[in-house]
């Protein structure tokens, strides 16, 4: 008897073992199901001048962000939500138009065409795909968060301008930990750059909407201070205190990077030549008081950058010298 429960337990583990990859492999599948290829978790993309386009449901133009997704055979469908609204639903079409009521349109399991995503203009993208069996149960579901960038001509009409505030770079250590650059960098970045940032009240039409929206309009003009960081790298942040503006009250312009959502951006350039500017939009109105809450750094990662003293500095010993003797040759001859 205890031969044969050894024998029967010995036949029980083996299947268990050769089972074991079939539910792993099914779990494996099942978390596969959809999977979004692009864009890419904490990736920013831009300029967007060229990916408007009108659109004829609302009669105006609209903005379209190009996804692309890997599906399993078990999929029928799959919908997209976009900063919390779904937005679109995919069957075997490369693009649909679909409101949350409208009929499912099934799809062939390797249609993985880029797909068209409708929506407004907002800096911070939370995209979000749901697929579905032809039963109508959710197997799958994938998410990323990236950041746009804009040309800001493309979304908005100047109307008007009101008062323009002017204010210089400022050396402030308290900064440091906001950026997480730390102060020997601070210290030895401030004398090598100018910073002159300029924030002027506007008036805009948004060219989507049409509505008149009040705007705050920061222009930063970065240059080289001294000849010897001419051609060296650099980054930029600009700190906004969040009671002034959330990261989603921002239109941002060019490469950037998103360091702190209360918000904190940095633009890099590889190399600072001349004069360099950014501009962007704060979608709300900035009061005079609070401009200088506003504050931009330059830092570059070069070490060994001098600044003019260091050049200065071997000419002037011997000037000073030079005087030293003179000086006291006279004194000791009185």
């Amino acid at each position: 008897m205890m031969k044969r429960g050894s024998i029967f337990s010995i036949f029980v583990l083996a299947l268990f073992f050769l089972a074991l990859p079939l539910f792993s492999a099914r779990d494996s599948s099942s978390a596969q199901s959809i999977k979004i290829l692009f864009p890419q978790n904490d990736a920013t993309y831009g300029p967007w001048s060229d990916t408007y386009f009108d659109y004829p449901r609302t009669g105006g133009k609209a903005h379209h962000i190009r996804i692309s997704v890997d599906i399993g055979d078990d999929v029928s469908y799959y919908r997209i939500m976009r900063n919390g609204e779904w937005v679109q639903y995919v069957g075997n079409r490369s693009m649909q138009d679909a409101m949350q009521n409208d009929s499912i349109i099934d799809f062939r399991s390797d249609d993985t065409e880029p797909l068209d995503l409708i929506g407004y203009l907002s800096a911070l993208q939370n995209l979000t795909v749901v697929a579905y069996d032809k039963d109508n149960n959710q197997v799958g579901t994938d998410n990323v968060v990236f950041y746009l960038a804009v040309n800001l001509d493309d979304y908005y009409d100047l109307l008007s301008s009101g008062e323009t505030v002017t204010s210089h770079y400022a050396l402030r250590p308290d900064i440091a930990d906001a950026v997480s650059v730390n102060q020997e960098q601070l210290q030895s970045s401030f004398p090598l750059f100018t910073l002159i940032q300029t924030m002027t009240s506007i008036q805009v039409k948004n060219k989507f909407t049409g509505e008149v929206e009040n705007h705050t309009r920061v222009h930063l003009t970065v240059k080289p201070a001294v000849s010897s960081v001419l051609g060296t790298p650099a980054d930029i942040y600009t700190v906004i205190p969040k009671e002034l503006a959330a990261f989603n009250n921002l239109t941002l312009t060019g490469q950037f990077q998103v360091i702190n959502a209360d918000p904190v951006m940095m633009w890099h350039f590889a190399a600072v030549e001349n004069a360099q500017d950014i501009e962007y939009d704060v979608n709300v109105p900035i009061n005079t008081e609070s401009v200088d809450k506003v504050v931009p750094i330059a830092i570059t990662s070069e070490s060994g950058v001098k600044t003019s003293w260091y050049f200065l500095i071997p000419l002037v010993i011997p000037v000073i010298l030079l005087f030293a003797i003179v000086y006291f040759s006279r004194f000791k001859k009185k």
